[in-house]
């Protein structure tokens, strides 16, 4: 009881528990047997009223409220999604497509083949037909790049669904990335069109593709592979040999470019940016280095995001630091828990899928705990 009325006391700490109460909802939701009636969305336009009220009644409807949030969150996000999941195999059949993306797997024979991402498909011999399939390509293969249209006779096979109760569910993780189906090639593939799309999403994707090979073919393996990981975020280079090695030595994570590879580039970036501004005395006497050097950073860690192909790990990490950085640049405390709290809440209303994965859940109890830490023990720091 006495926790409780600490808690009811401390109206300056509730802020951080808004994005607790949101991943609520949104639990509630996908824990549900089957979808929910999308009137259950409206909710939250309800519950305001309910502010009015005084004493305990008015924190419960504020913590129901964020929890209706959540869980409006997960129908809204599901409901926007127009994805035709295959339900069963289809195939050997012909697929013309454009190519997403495109990734080279190594074997741990040393085999290479292509895992491509098609959109846009159209067949002559099915009427069903997904839209977005990723492909797994072997034997001779021409050169492939985003943006090329590619006629191809695959074999089409359903997404699976979790290998044991409570297991990860590799079907809705790929719903929430819209591919609708896997396959594999039956042929070898013939480019259709020569002429790619010069969309900027495909002309980043093209510059992905051409710096992983140049790091590929650079450096021997796997030191390639690993490279082309940590700056373009395409791990499909790695033998599984090694990738095992870094599971067993519990450094998986620093395979995968999230928070640490944005605050060493961010943090890099600042230091460098201030310190070298502070070099030349007219302009650090005129300018406020510090937050000069605070957008630098935002700019140069937006562009490595967009290099690493927006992953959604990346994506939580540049929000994050970019909170960092904007708190300096309006003088406030940049290690606060409210940060971690709005960048929580913001990814659990755009994206409430990503409260299931474990990147989300990890990267965010390591850095409360860090902050959280560093406010226990602020005062004797500074003393």
């Amino acid at each position: 009881m006495k926790v409780w009325l600490t808690f009811l006391d401390e109206h300056h700490r509730w802020s951080v528990w808004i994005p607790v109460f949101i991943g609520g909802g949104v639990w509630l939701y996908f824990s549900l047997p089957q979808e929910p009636s999308p009137l259950w969305a409206l909710v939250p336009i309800v519950l305001p009223a309910g502010f009015l009220l005084k004493g305990h009644i008015r924190f419960l409807v504020w913590v129901l409220f964020f929890v209706s949030l959540g869980f409006s969150a997960g129908i809204i996000r599901t409901s926007s999604l127009s994805v035709y999941m295959l339900e069963k195999e289809v195939g050997p059949i012909w697929l013309v497509g454009e190519v997403q993306s495109v990734e080279e797997k190594l074997s741990s024979t040393g085999k290479l083949s292509n895992r491509v991402v098609l959109s846009h498909l159209d067949s002559k011999e099915i009427k069903d037909l997904p839209q977005i399939v990723r492909l797994t390509l072997r034997g001779e293969l021409p050169e492939i790049f985003p943006g090329q249209w590619l006629r191809v006779r695959v074999k089409l096979l359903p997404l699976p669904g979790p290998t044991h109760p409570g297991g990860f569910n590799f079907r809705r993780h790929a719903y929430f990335k819209g591919i609708e189906a896997t396959g594999f090639n039956m042929g070898k593939p013939r480019v259709v069109k020569s002429f790619p799309s010069q969309s900027l999403q495909m002309k980043l994707e093209r510059l992905r593709q051409s710096i992983t090979q140049i790091l590929r073919k650079g450096l021997p393996e796997p030191q390639g592979g690993i490279a082309a990981a940590l700056t373009t975020g395409d791990r499909s280079g790695i033998p599984d040999d090694v990738r095992e090695k870094f599971v067993a030595s519990g450094l998986a994570h620093i395979l995968a470019i999230s928070g640490l590879h944005l605050s060493i580039v961010a943090g890099l970036i600042f230091f460098m940016i201030r310190k070298g501004g502070a070099l030349i005395p007219p302009f650090a006497l005129r300018v406020n280095t510090k937050k000069i050097a605070a957008i630098g950073a935002i700019i140069i860690t937006g562009l490595y995001l967009g290099l690493s192909g927006f992953g959604v790990p990346a994506q939580r990490a540049f929000l994050m630091t970019s909170m960092v950085m904007i708190a300096i640049l309006i003088n406030r405390n940049a290690f606060s828990l409210r940060t971690v709290a709005f960048a929580a809440t913001v990814i659990l209303l755009v994206t409430p899928e990503n409260l299931l994965g474990p990147s989300f859940q990890l990267s965010f109890a390591a850095v409360v705990g860090l902050i959280a830490a560093y406010e226990a023990w602020q005062n004797p720091i500074e003393h």
